[in-house]
């Protein structure tokens, strides 16, 4: 089924992010994680993916939450900055974001911001340019095993 632009749509009780859903994590994800020179921009991460696969098994209130939340953040820069959280540089989208985060929004602030970082630091490009090694570790802990004569 096809939806119109920069909807949402549903496969196989998977969520879909539409285009304006995506633009507006990506840009909260890089103001939260900043990424400095040696790492991955949060647009070449799987870091909105995973945010769309923590949609598709979260609990349907929760998910409306999260996307209510989510435009709730890109429309209330408006009135300070006379444009979207989106429009904004990374710096004053940094103090924004910072902003919300005291107050009556700090709670959901502090959930999204520990869900942006998730999502960020979990990618395997992000963990490798900060020096994990999954594949390195895995292999380690199966040679101590063996060595060990664990499991």
């Amino acid at each position: 089924m096809a939806a119109a632009e920069g909807r949402p749509t549903s496969v196989s009780g998977r969520v879909r992010l539409g285009t304006r859903e995506a633009s507006i994590l990506t840009a909260l994800i890089d103001a939260i994680v900043a990424p400095d020179a040696g790492m991955p921009e949060v647009r070449k991460t799987d870091a909105v993916d995973f945010i769309a696969e923590y949609l598709s098994a979260s609990p349907t209130l929760n998910r409306i939450a999260l996307r209510a939340a989510l435009q709730a953040i890109e429309l209330a820069s408006i009135p300070r900055y006379r444009r979207g959280m989106r429009a904004l540089a990374r710096d004053p989208r940094g103090r924004y974001l910072g902003s919300l985060c005291r107050g009556p929004t700090a709670l959901a602030m502090s959930a999204i911001t520990a869900l942006a970082k998730l999502a960020y630091y979990g990618d395997d490009a992000v963990l490798g340019s900060l020096g994990y090694e999954p594949e390195a570790r895995i292999a380690r802990g199966r040679a101590l095993r063996a060595a060990e004569a664990r499991w």
